[in-house]
């Protein structure tokens, strides 16, 4: 039963995924804030450093 929950369950998250769309990644900060707001979205902020 705990295996019939698990799969029906990842199913339905990653058919969510599906239905998604193209990701548009902003390089301008400023931008991103305006269109984010103006749509009623959140930001998600990716950043990293190769040292």
């Amino acid at each position: 039963m705990k295996r019939l929950l698990l799969t029906a369950a990842s199913l339905a998250v990653l058919s969510g995924f599906a239905f998604a769309g193209e990701v548009k990644w902003e390089t301008n900060f400023n931008k991103a804030l305006k269109s984010a707001a103006k749509s009623k979205r959140l930001i998600f902020i990716d950043f990293y450093a190769d040292w």
